[in-house]
This record gives structure tokens, sequence and C-alpha cells, in this order.
């Protein structure tokens, strides 16, 4: 008997089970069970406080990723960026020593 949509049968085809259930999480945060495989990347580029056009990369500044009161990540920014990975699940903070918190906001 063919199917008509809803939950896919075998093979992925659509089978004759009736409409597939929807699942809504209670939490839009969720814990991640995966140790180690998160990433966080910084970017501070050249914005015209005028018009808002972007002007490229901040290439050197120095960018500091903090995990609570720990050190991830610190040194100069490489082509307006400093990347860090596989870290584990957290709260991460990133700033700018160098520039007033005043000069830059997240985007």
């Amino acid at each position: 008997m063919a199917g008509g949509g809803g939950v896919p049968g075998p093979g992925g085809a659509p089978g004759a089970l009736g409409a597939v259930p929807t699942v809504v999480p209670q939490s839009p945060i969720l814990r991640c069970f995966r140790n180690w495989n998160h990433w966080v990347k910084a970017e501070l580029r050249f914005v015209d406080v005028v018009s808002g056009a972007e002007k490229g990369p901040v290439a050197a500044a120095e960018c500091e990723i903090k995990l609570g009161a720990a050190m991830v990540n610190s040194g100069p920014l490489s082509k307006g960026a400093l990347q860090s990975k596989r870290l584990p699940g957290g709260t991460y903070t990133v700033s700018f020593p160098d520039i007033d918190a005043s000069e830059w906001r997240e985007g």
C-alpha cells in the first residue's frame, strides 16, 4: 500500500503512518553532552560611524577570550579575528583590552 505523506517509511519515502509529531524543547538553551567540541571566534571590524559602512577588519588589536575567570586565548588579531577551537561548553566573554569599551560593540 502506497503512503501519502507523513512519517518517512523504509528508504526515506513517506509512509502511511500519519502526521509527523512535532517535538518542542522546553527551553531554547539545551545542555551539550559533547565536551570539548565547541569554538569561539572574535572578529573586530572598522565601521564608519556616520554612514554605517563597513571598512574592513582591524588588523592589529589585542583580544582576550575567557571562560569565567580563566583565560582561553589571548593575542593579537590575525586579519581581524581570533579563534579558539575544541573548547568545553560554557559562557565565554570577549574583550579588547587596548580599546575603550565605548569604542566597540557586539555585532
